[in-house]
């Protein structure tokens, strides 16, 4: 397993970037064989003045150090699922993500999830 941080940003239909981040921690457990990395997360949406609860979840093949899977962000009231591609680089997971909105604009993000131990209980 491990843990680290995420954000993201996004825009709307107008083409201009719209403040938001999504900011909080995420466990990851990694298959004995390392082959398969899951893991989930929660965090605060931040859209320019207002505050959501958001959930994040991903599932990631991991082949020759490469990472390939799909992520969703529920925002309660939607959800958006996306396409995830990263690498593994000295136990670390480094992925990114870029999605389409409501309203026609973008959402992007990553997660740098450092690896804590390789025990779990």
């Amino acid at each position: 397993g491990g843990g680290g941080g995420g954000g993201g940003g996004g825009g709307h239909d107008s083409g201009t970037k719209a403040p938001q981040a999504c900011v909080g921690s995420t466990m990851f457990t990694v298959d004995v064989y390392g082959e398969w990395a899951e893991g989930d997360s929660e965090c605060i949406v931040y859209v320019r003045d207002n505050e959501f609860d958001g959930y994040f979840g991903f599932g990631l093949e991991v082949e020759d150090n490469e990472l390939d899977g799909d992520g969703y962000l529920d925002l309660v009231i939607t959800e958006f699922d996306f396409d995830v591609q990263g690498d593994v680089e000295d136990g670390n997971l480094y992925f990114d993500w870029e999605s389409d909105t409501l309203g026609g604009g973008e959402m992007e993000g990553y997660v740098e999830a450092e690896r804590i131990t390789r025990i779990v209980e």
